[in-house]
């Protein structure tokens, strides 16, 4: 028969790896949590913000292209630019 000599320790040391365990997963799924919120944050804020730079952009193309400071072909290829962001 196979008798463990210290069997309160063995216990012990499980008991502390599943601790252990259990805090590596919480802290992973607090990163997971703070990183999707984040990413989704960086995706809902950044979309407008171009949004209006590229409004303000094709207003100013707009003046310069109605005083004559650009060409059409100009006005046509900063608008195209405009709408590839």
């Amino acid at each position: 028969m196979v008798t463990f000599p210290n069997i309160a320790g063995f216990e012990f040391l499980i008991a502390m790896l599943c601790i252990l365990g259990f805090v590596v997963l919480v802290i992973a799924v607090v990163i997971l949590v703070v990183w999707l919120v984040r990413r989704n944050n960086k995706s809902t804020l950044v979309a407008p913000d171009q949004t209006a730079s590229n409004q303000a952009a094709l207003n100013i193309a707009q003046e310069r292209y109605a005083r004559g400071e650009i060409t059409r072909e100009q006005y046509q290829q900063i608008v195209a630019d405009l709408s590839q962001k």
